[in-house]
C-alpha cells in the first residue's frame, strides 16, 4: 500500500504524484496558497499508519482535521481496501473515527476512487498578517453511504480495531460491503478552497 497526493497531469492524461518539493509534470503554475495546502496535506499523510493487512485487504488510518461546529478539530479517517476474490475488484470504504463511538455509517468510494472535495481554510493572524494556517475537511469522502449493523460497528470501534486480527477485520469489511445502501452521500455547497 502506498499513500500520496496527486494533481492533474500537464498532458491531461490522468494524474501525477506530487510532493511539496516536486510538482513537475502537473498542471501549473502552482500558487503560494496551493503549495501551502500541498505541504499541509503531505504533513498529515506522513502520519498515516497501516493498521492491518492481508493479501486482499488493508486498513489505513490517516490523521487529519475535520470541520465540526465551525471549528477545526483533530480527527482520523480510516480507509479499508478490499479486493474481491472472485472478480479481483477493488472496493474502498472510509469513515471518520470517533473516539466515543463506533461508526454508524461507512462511505464507499466508487472505483477508481478519486477524492475531490472542499477544505475549510483558517488563518491565525497578527496585525492582519497570516502566521499559521489550518485546513479541515468539510465532508467525508465517498459517493455511497452504507449503514453499519451494530454487530459490525462493534468490531470497528476505536480501540478494538487496533487489537483485532486482520482476518476478523477483513471479514467485517466484506460483510459491510454487502450491507444495504443507505443513501448517496451528499456534498455540501461550499465556497471554501477546493482541494484535490
Amino acid at each position: 500500500m502506498g499513500v500520496g497526493l496527486s494533481a492533474a497531469a500537464d498532458d491531461d492524461k490522468g494524474d501525477v504524484i506530487v510532493t511539496p518539493r516536486v510538482v513537475g509534470g502537473s498542471k501549473g503554475p502552482w500558487t503560494t496558497k496551493e503549495r501551502i495546502i500541498l505541504a499541509a496535506g503531505a504533513f498529515e499523510l506522513s502520519h498515516a499508519a497501516l493498521v492491518a493487512a492481508s493479501s486482499r485487504f488493508a486498513l489505513i488510518r490517516i490523521p487529519t482535521k475535520y470541520l465540526l461546529a465551525d471549528e477545526h478539530q483533530n480527527a482520523s479517517l480510516v480507509y479499508a481496501f478490499l479486493v474481491e476474490a472472485d472478480s479481483g475488484r477493488l472496493r474502498t470504504f472510509v469513515w471518520r473515527e470517533d473516539a466515543g463511538r463506533a461508526p454508524g455509517i461507512v462511505n464507499e468510494l466508487e472505483t477508481p476512487a478519486v477524492i475531490d472535495g472542499a477544505l475549510d481554510v483558517k488563518a491565525s493572524k497578527f496585525a492582519g498578517i497570516p502566521l499559521a494556517w489550518s485546513f479541515a475537511l468539510t465532508s467525508i469522502p465517498g459517493e455511497i453511504q452504507r449503514a453499519v449493523a451494530p454487530e459490525l460497528a462493534d468490531r470497528l470501534a476505536p480501540g478494538r480495531i487496533d487489537a483485532a486480527a486482520p482476518a476478523e477485520l477483513e471479514a467485517t469489511i466484506a460483510a459491510l460491503a454487502e450491507a444495504p445502501v443507505k443513501a448517496k452521500a451528499s456534498r455540501p455547497a461550499s465556497s471554501k478552497s477546493p482541494a484535490r
